[in-house]
């Protein structure tokens, strides 16, 4: 299964703004090699859909024309070990699905840094 990270600068909330610009939401996107899944965490509930569309399409390419960065990660399993208790915000969500332990980690672009250095080690 291939997962890429998806960091887009939108957001409807006031709070998000003191974020960085292109880096104030984070969401995950798979393709299974049979179809597209995209998994979103927002401040009132978690979007997931199954899109109706063939795996060979460049969904990733849409995603990077709405002005969204699009990261390929690797899923890992962690350790089986009880992780802290956070806050449940996109980067939380996205670390338990790739299976980043990152304590310090609590915004996408603390996120996207984590991933990147993940990628350079790996």
């Amino acid at each position: 299964m291939r997962c890429w990270v998806i960091f887009s600068g939108v957001s409807e909330l006031w709070l998000l703004k003191f974020l960085r610009p292109g880096f104030r939401h984070c969401f995950v996107v798979l393709n299974d090699g049979r179809r597209w899944l995209s998994i979103d965490p927002m401040a009132h509930y978690t979007e997931v859909i199954s899109h109706d569309l063939p795996a060979t399409y460049n969904v990733i390419n849409w995603i990077e024309q709405q002005n969204c960065l699009a990261v390929e990660v690797a899923i890992e399993k962690p350790p089986k070990k009880v992780q802290p208790p956070m806050l449940f915000t996109c980067v939380e969500m996205v670390k338990r699905m790739i299976g980043l332990r990152a304590f310090g980690v609590i915004t996408p672009w603390q996120l996207y840094k984590a991933i990147k250095r993940r990628q350079l080690t790996s």
